[in-house]
C-alpha cells in the first residue's frame, strides 16, 4: 500500500519555514530556523492520533493535518500563493482526469499535494540561493579575518574593580500611562 499520504504535511511545514526563514534571515539564526522546523514537526506527529480519532481513516487524518498546515503555518502571501496552486493544480487535474473518464481518489490527490510541496521547497530553497548570491562573500571574510587579528592580550585588569551598574531601560511607559497605572509623576 502507497503512503505517500503520511509525509504531505511535513512537507508543507518544511516549505513554509523555509519561506518564513527565508524573509527574517537577517533576525533569525538558521539554528533557530531548524529549531523552529523540529518543534512543528514534532507538534504535528502528536496531532495525529487525535487527527485520527476524529477522522477514523488515515488517508483522511492527513489530509486533516495538511489543512491544518496551510491554516495555521502558512504566512498570508504564501498561503495565497501555495492555496491557488493547489486550487489550480487540483482544477487542472480534475479536468484532465473527467475528460479521460478516470475517477480521482485520494492518494492521487496526496501525490498532487506531494509534488506541490516539493516545487514549493524548491522554489523557497531558490529564493535562499538569490539572497546568498547578493552576498560580498570576500568583504564578508576579508572583515571577519580582520576581526580575529584584534587582540587585547596586552591589557590587565586593575587590581580594584569598581563597583559598576549599566541599567538598560528596555522600555518606558509615557507619562500619562506612568501617572494612570502607576501614580507616579514622571515630571
Amino acid at each position: 500500500m502507497n503512503r505517500l499520504y503520511l509525509i504531505a504535511p511535513f512537507l508543507f511545514t518544511l516549505s513554509s519555514v523555509l519561506y518564513t526563514s527565508d524573509r527574517v534571515s537577517t533576525l533569525a539564526h538558521p539554528d533557530q530556523v531548524a529549531r523552529l522546523l523540529v518543534i512543528l514537526w514534532v507538534f504535528l506527529a502528536l496531532l495525529i492520533f487525535p487527527a485520527y480519532l476524529i477522522t477514523r481513516d488515515w488517508e483522511w487524518t492527513f489530509l486533516l493535518l495538511t489543512v491544518f498546515v496551510f491554516g495555521f503555518y502558512f504566512p498570508g502571501l504564501f498561503f495565497t500563493f501555495i492555496g491557488s496552486l493547489v486550487l489550480t493544480a487540483f482544477i487542472l487535474w480534475q479536468v484532465l482526469f473527467r475528460m479521460r473518464r478516470i475517477k480521482i481518489l485520494l492518494p492521487q490527490f496526496f501525490h498532487l499535494l506531494n509534488s506541490i510541496a516539493i516545487i514549493s521547497i524548491g522554489w523557497s530553497l531558490y529564493q535562499h540561493s538569490q539572497s546568498f548570491s547578493r552576498v560580498p562573500w570576500a568583504s564578508y571574510f576579508r572583515s571577519v579575518n580582520e576581526a580575529k587579528e584584534y587582540s587585547l592580550t596586552f591589557l590587565e585588569s586593575p587590581p580594584v574593580q569598581p563597583d559598576i551598574y549599566y541599567i538598560v531601560l528596555d522600555g518606558y511607559l509615557r507619562s500619562d500611562m506612568l501617572r494612570t497605572l502607576y501614580g507616579f509623576d514622571n515630571s
